[in-house]
Order: C-alpha cells, then sequence, then structure tokens
C-alpha cells in the first residue's frame, strides 16, 4: 500500500502520515520509506507515543533504523558522543 505524505507547508520537511514506526515489518514501506527520505531532507512522523514495550522493542532493533536511512547495502554510522 503506498505511504500517504505531503509538504509541510512553509518548510523543507516533508509529513509521513499514519504510519506507525514500531511496526515497519514490511520491506515495501520500507522502500518507500528510502525514496522519500532520498528526496527529502527532513521527514516528520507525528503521534508516535510508544509504550516501554515498544520503545524497547524499537531500541532490540537498531538495524531496521539502520537498513531504514542507510541506501542498499550500506550501514549509516552515527558520531560518537564525546
Amino acid at each position: 500500500m503506498p505511504l500517504e505524505s505531503r509538504p509541510l507547508s512553509g518548510s523543507f520537511a516533508h509529513e509521513v502520515v499514519d504510519l506507525q514506526l514500531w511496526e515497519l515489518e514490511d520491506r515495501s514501506t520500507v522502500d518507500q520509506l528510502r525514496q522519500l527520505w532520498a528526496h527529502h531532507a527532513v521527514l516528520v512522523f507525528r503521534r508516535q507515543a510508544l509504550s516501554e514495550h515498544e520503545l524497547a522493542n524499537s531500541a532490540r532493533s537498531s538495524a531496521r533504523l539502520n537498513a531504514l536511512f542507510a541506501p542498499s547495502g550500506h550501514r549509516r554510522s552515527f558520531p560518537k558522543s564525546v
């Protein structure tokens, strides 16, 4: 199913509508998000309130975030805090 997204007025950000980030299991959705992110510097995901259980599950799947935001076959490295 195609993601619904829209530009935010007066901003360079783009809003992704009605997506629950903690339930990213569908490869097609991940690919669509990767495409959106390639074309828009900032993606906004509203209403992403997570329970403690959902937050713990999301934290365990950091590979999912890496797969989401890194181009296929690449890993994105994040700066280490000082």
